[in-house]
């Protein structure tokens, strides 16, 4: 693949407009050619293909533009052998037409110095006019290159932190194998082992929020700056950016983590199955959801009012255990191995599933893939009831 095709105005007169669109870089001789908007070739002026010192073809095209229905122009350069395009579009605004079609008097009058006088500011009003809708039009493309540019850079991005948290899930699959190893074979004065089962925890992209952008594994999610165009079915979250886990616990005893280095402001849990996804509910128990948050640079558990949580350290890696049965749910330090928070004991009914939310569009959570074949993992035996409120 070449260069990104690059338009620019070249002349124009009264009542057509002449472009020119360039680019290099392609091997073999690619196809070219100018569209307008309902996908018709406008056909070319001029077309120069050659190849450069090192064999690459450098395209440079031309076009006159006479129709003044035309607003957007398309130049197209296409491998013909992997039959992948490249596009760019041009706006044609409106006043640029309006400049070129004005009627006016021939070069010859424009030159001849017996013209009279009210002719001559006649002519000095359609230079300025063109002058100024040259500007405006300069203006304009540079304006929709910037966005565009803007657009495909964000688009990048987004890939790069994909490829980053398949990395991280690799990672943490490996430490988490060599971790579970360690345990079986040492004796950790001051813990503990709980028997949990380890959730296998994907993202569920029906109550995605439509600013949230889930991984193709369903394991990652980064928030964008525009709204994915998503139906506003029943279980999507419309107003807040979260996203629930897929699965659903009715019974027993769970944990999973995620990873949360860099990011800004998030917020983990559990939720009803049945809590409210639409308008600004508030994040707190009586509402179905036991949620803490990092949030202007606080750790807090969502709670009415909200409970801060003075930790010694920056959180990267948070679990959250979920024992049904006995209505509580705990938060870890994974890393720093001590415990965050428990929420006051409740009486469970109905399902429970895992509750992310995304506030910053910096970096992505990651949910860390479950230990392979473990039968528990240790947790402090001690603090389970630390920043509990009474009952």
């Amino acid at each position: 693949m070449g260069s990104d095709p690059f338009i620019k105005i070249i002349g124009y007169e009264y009542g057509w407009i002449q472009l020119e669109c360039t680019s290099s870089g392609w091997y073999p001789q690619p196809w070219v050619e100018w569209r307008n908007l309902t996908e018709h070739t406008i056909p070319s002026l001029e077309e120069h293909l050659a190849p450069s010192e090192d064999g690459m073809f450098v395209v440079n095209l031309s076009v006159v533009i006479t129709d003044h229905t035309i607003v957007k122009v398309f130049c197209s350069i296409k491998n013909p052998l992997l039959s992948q395009e490249l596009l760019t579009m041009m706006y044609i605004p409106e006043t640029v037409w309006v400049s070129t079609s004005m009627p006016s008097e021939s070069p010859s009058e424009l030159l001849d110095p017996t013209t009279p006088g009210p002719e001559k500011v006649s002519t000095w009003m359609v230079a300025l006019v063109a002058l100024l809708a040259t500007g405006l039009f300069i203006t304009c493309s540079f304006y929709l290159y910037f966005i565009w540019n803007r657009h495909r850079r964000k688009k990048t991005l987004f890939i790069e932190k994909e490829i980053e948290c398949e990395e991280k899930e690799k990672e943490y699959d490996e430490r988490g194998q060599e971790h579970m190893g360690k345990e079986g074979s040492s004796n950790l004065t001051g813990w503990r082992r709980t028997q949990l089962h380890a959730a296998d925890v994907t993202l569920d992209q029906n109550t995605a929020h439509p600013e949230l952008y889930l991984s193709w594994n369903l394991r990652s999610v980064i928030r964008g700056n525009t709204r994915q165009d998503l139906p506003d079915n029943p279980e999507r979250f419309d107003c807040r950016p979260c996203v629930l886990g897929h699965e659903s616990f009715t019974s027993g005893r769970h944990y999973w983590e995620v990873e949360v280095s860099d990011v800004m402001v998030w917020a983990l849990g559990v939720c009803r199955e049945n809590s409210e996804r639409k308008g600004e509910a508030l994040l707190i128990p009586q509402n179905g959801f036991w949620v803490i948050e990092l949030f202007g640079n606080r750790y807090q558990a969502l709670t009415s009012p909200d409970i801060l949580l003075p930790l010694p350290e920056q959180l990267h890696r948070v679990g959250i255990f979920l024992d049904y049965e006995a209505g509580d749910v705990s938060f870890y330090n994974m890393i720093g191995r001590s415990h965050i928070y428990t929420c006051p004991r409740t009486s469970f009914s109905g399902p429970l599933r895992p509750f992310f939310r995304l506030g910053s569009d910096d970096n992505p959570l990651v949910i860390c893939p479950a230990f392979t074949g473990a039968e528990g993992i240790t947790v402090p035996e001690s603090g389970l009831i630390l920043y509990r409120r009474p009952h």
